[in-house]
């Protein structure tokens, strides 16, 4: 498939790697200064997250099969290799890319010809929307990069031997666990091969023999990662959990507000739909939530519905680069290179723009010639897309395919020009120039109106907090204050930074002015809570926390922070209350297990906290004080060489406690059991507690 004829094929394709990696490198050179280049934000802070899971060695959690599989894996596969390395992560989905552009080639000289196929790989190489999403911590660059080899495959497999079926299956199933829109074009597309295969001189054999070598290939991938899945969430399958709720996204009453949704409370708020309405359970339960209304909003509202959807493809077939959690039209303010290659003036976008009427010129041009693959990846695809919702890291990834279509057209147009047949240039020229009018006019959508500036700030802030640089996380959340002063997530964000830090009268008039504009959120309502008890207003505290637990009663955090005042308020009949809510409402919540034990057994309920910090001990096992926690209520119930298991258990985690050897040696020293009797152990001990005091 990858054979290069002759040196013109030889040059052409070291021109296009050449021109495509100068470029992608010359971005990431230049976008370095980007607040979010080592802060990765929203879905890609995620997957780095996911990744570096996997490198420090803990498995995987149910949150790799809440996204899709793939990308989060091939990061930790890098990362493992480089030492973390977000520069080395970017740097290999550049080399992605420029295989990308030579794929695109090869498929165009495949259809066309040798300077269709350049043409197009040229326009991939240099397209400002794909270079600017494969050097993000996306699955994009993967996504583009399947359409082309899976287009090709099957193309190839048509007279090919079974193993390349076998490796269309693979990539296959690696195309859809990367993006599951994926998935209807190779079910439909399969369907196309197996006719061809049925057609075929050997019938039968060879259309059985096929067919299993593509479902093998399939499975190959499939299989080992629905058992991992089923053995993390009890789910059997290779799709993610999120579809459910990305479908409602753009499938509701009020898709225009999902639609434009903000990361962060936004994204919150539509996540706990399912707990608000009663479905509490996995992250499956919750899938099927979120699917059955939009089941039930197709049914009741297919007007609707259908109004949704013709909104949809207006919005995929719009020349600009509708945006989500970032716009790329921003970040042309850290590149040059960006800017030239993706701006927008009014309504009109480009490349997106010229693209999409050379595209429709070349497939009605040439649509005899254009083969059933790509007619079927060029509408199934973005029919998925519409299907969900559009925003402009989705539609890039049909961009290498469309250039190969827009590539004969824009040469049908040259011809047409240099023909002076004045007729055709003029229904070409109208025809395009309305096109392209048609593509620019709707909108400005909800979804390009947000203050993108001010939340990448925020975003990036989030970020820098988690790696611990807190002086940068302030920085960049006082520049998105500066950008949009009456942003109450910035507000509320810097407040809990500030909480952190200990400065506390900084923190308390930020959390105030988030609530000014957002007054329903129990989060700040919590947090301003636990700063003014920080600094000895526990009036004002009371009432913040009962504000907080009047919008969420199920808010575990809140009734935690709450039982730790009211116990120190010396209230612990009440704080033992809040404390059962907090472990009731988040059952894995340690924190609160813990310190329940710990009231508990200060009123003399060893059984229960026993029970709380055993609890405790099987959330985080590492935890040297839970151990010891435990081992003292077990001593105190005479549960004597549990106590003493629990004791050196905990000494094996920190072996530095003065207080937990002082009690093990006690245990030691006193106890009449000889199998717990250790004077010489219990000697020991002491001397190293009086080193250690």
């Amino acid at each position: 498939m990858l054979s290069l004829p002759n040196k013109k094929d030889v040059l052409t394709v070291l021109g296009i790697l050449i021109l495509a990696l100068s470029v992608r490198l010359i971005y990431i050179y230049e976008s370095s200064a980007n607040p979010s280049f080592a802060a990765p934000t929203v879905d890609s802070g995620t997957y780095d997250e996911l990744a570096r899971l996997v490198t420090s060695g803990k498995e995987m959690n149910y949150e790799f099969f809440w996204q899709p599989f793939f990308y989060p894996v091939f990061l930790s596969v890098v990362y493992s290799a480089s030492n973390s390395s977000i520069v080395c992560a970017k740097l290999v989905q550049v080399l992605l890319g420029c295989v990308t552009c030579l794929l695109t080639y090869l498929l165009g000289k495949q259809i066309f010809n040798r300077t269709t196929g350049a043409i197009a790989a040229v326009t991939t190489a240099l397209y400002g929307p794909l270079i600017f999403f494969e050097t993000e911590l996306l699955a994009s660059g993967w996504t583009a990069f399947w359409s082309l080899t899976l287009i090709l495959l099957f193309l190839k497999v048509c007279s090919g031997s079974l193993w390349l079926c076998f490796v269309l299956g693979i990539c296959g199933a690696l195309s859809v666990i990367t993006r599951p829109t994926f998935l209807p074009f190779f079910t439909v597309a399969i369907f196309w091969l197996a006719i061809v295969f049925y057609r075929s001189k050997d019938r039968w054999h060879g259309f059985a023999l096929r067919l299993s070598a593509i479902v093998g290939g399939f499975l190959l991938v499939a299989a080992p990662i629905a058992i991992q899945n089923f053995r993390v969430t009890s789910h059997l399958g290779i799709l993610p959990a999120s579809g459910g709720i990305n479908f409602y996204i753009g499938n509701n009453p009020n898709y225009a507000e999902t639609l434009t949704a903000r990361p962060g409370w936004g994204w919150e708020e539509l996540t706990e739909l399912p707990e608000q309405n009663g479905v509490v359970g996995d992250i499956w339960k919750q899938q099927e939530y979120f699917c059955q209304k939009v089941t039930n909003f197709i049914f009741t509202e297919p007007l609707a519905f259908t109004k949704g959807l013709a909104h949809k493809t207006i919005q995929f077939l719009n020349s600009r680069e509708i945006p989500r959690n970032i716009d790329m039209y921003l970040f042309g303010k850290w590149s040059r290179l960006l800017g030239l290659l993706v701006w927008k003036v009014g309504g009109f976008g480009f490349p997106f723009g010229l693209l999409l009427p050379l595209t429709l010129l070349g497939l009605v041009t040439y649509w005899r010639k254009i083969p059933v693959p790509l007619r079927l990846f060029l509408t199934l695809y973005p029919a998925s897309i519409i299907l969900v919702f559009v925003t402009a890291r989705y539609r890039v990834v049909i961009v290498p395919a469309m250039s190969i279509p827009a590539a004969a057209g824009l040469l049908s147009l040259i011809r047409i020009i240099r023909s002076f047949c004045w007729h055709r240039i003029v229904i070409v020229g109208i025809l395009s120039i309305s096109l392209v009018l048609l593509s620019s006019l709707p909108g400005p959508f909800g979804e390009e109106m947000p203050n993108f500036e001010a939340e990448l700030y925020a975003n990036a802030a989030a970020t820098k907090a988690k790696q611990g640089d807190n002086d940068t996380a302030i920085e960049y959340l006082n520049k998105a204050l500066s950008l949009k002063s009456d942003y109450p997530y910035a507000h509320a964000n810097l407040g809990a930074i500030l909480t952190k830090k200990g400065r506390y009268n900084e923190a308390i008039p930020h959390y105030k002015k988030a609530l000014e504009f957002k007054d329903d959120s129990p989060e700040v309502h919590n947090n301003l809570a636990s700063a003014l008890t920080d600094i000895g207003k526990s009036d004002e505290a009371i009432i913040h926390y009962n504000k907080a637990l009047e919008i969420k009663p199920n808010y575990a955090e809140a009734h935690y922070n709450f039982g730790n005042f009211l116990k120190g308020q010396g209230k612990v009949s009440e704080a033992i209350g809040h404390f059962k809510e907090a472990v009731q409402h988040k059952p894995d919540y340690f924190k609160a297990h813990n310190d329940l034990g710990a009231v508990l057994a200060m009123q003399g309920m060893l059984d229960q906290a026993a029970i709380h910090f055993a609890r405790a001990v099987q959330i985080e096992p590492d935890d040297h004080i839970a151990h010891h926690n435990l081992a003292m209520a077990l001593a105190d119930l005479d549960r004597v060489e549990e106590a003493v298991k629990e004791y050196r258990e905990a000494l094996r985690l920190n072996p530095n406690v003065p207080q937990t050897i002082i009690r093990l040696a006690r245990i030691l020293t006193l106890h009449k059991n000889a199998r717990i009797h250790d004077q010489d152990e219990a000697i020991e001990l002491a001397k190293k507690a009086c080193e250690l005091v």
